[in-house]
């Protein structure tokens, strides 16, 4: 769990990466079947997308060139769409994990392609097949099967450079779906997605650069610290 979190943050800003890729990988490799049934994210994924931010970290701090750090990510997201999801083992049989390996895979490789450019115009054709294979992945598990869960950050992922209005609705309704089989309400997904959404919709028609949802996260961050007491 502890793993995850330090990921997701990272996803945000690979500087606030905190543990190593021996421990990630230690992790991994150790956890047998519980490792997909508490983060969801395949543990084969879950490898390649902690080296990669990790990597991040390091260009950020000045450690890695940009050739050396383009080279790492080119080749993970080579590894990320070269590894067959139907050649694991699962937690069980229900084939709808198939579907939450697909998501993670996708939402990862989406991750690579902003690392690598963060301003490349959703509209993309790579961008946007990374949104429909992680939709479709997502669409396969209903409201009522406990996998949903595992499902966030898929979905924010791919909410964040969804377009189409009927896209948006469904991201935000599987927010509500898992809000009320959890009974854990966290607004910070859905908010983070309708700042971009919205600010997307506010750029000029020839302005089809990029709205980062990472951009929010560094304001909330930025609020938070001028909001605290000294």
């Amino acid at each position: 769990m502890i793993l995850r979190l330090d990921i997701i943050r990272a996803f945000a800003g690979p500087e606030r990466l905190c543990f190593s890729q021996d421990i990630r990988e230690l992790v991994a490799c150790a956890s047998e079947s519980t490792f997909e049934m508490v983060n969801g994210c395949p543990r084969e994924v879950f490898v390649i997308i902690g080296g990669i931010l990790e990597k991040s970290k390091e260009h950020t701090l000045g450690w890695l060139t940009w050739d050396e750090y383009q080279i790492a990510m080119l080749v993970a997201k080579h590894k990320l769409y070269s590894w067959d999801s139907k050649e694991k083992m699962y937690p069980s049989t229900d084939p709808r994990w198939l579907a939450v390996a697909e998501s993670f895979r996708f939402a990862c490789i989406l991750r690579i392609l902003r690392l690598l450019d963060d301003l490349r115009p959703a509209k993309s054709p790579e961008i946007q097949e990374c949104v429909a294979r992680i939709l479709d992945a997502t669409a396969t598990i209903p409201s009522d099967c406990p996998l949903i869960e595992l499902l966030i950050l898929p979905l924010f992922m791919a909410g964040a450079d969804s377009l189409a209005r009927h896209s948006q609705y469904y991201i935000l309704s599987r927010f509500k779906e898992i809000e009320r089989r959890s009974e854990i309400r966290n607004p910070v997904p859905r908010d983070l997605l309708e700042k971009v959404w919205a600010a997307r919709a506010a750029q000029p028609p020839d302005d089809d650069k990029n709205v980062s949802w990472t951009s929010f996260v560094s304001r909330l961050h930025k609020g938070s610290a001028s909001s605290s007491p000294h």
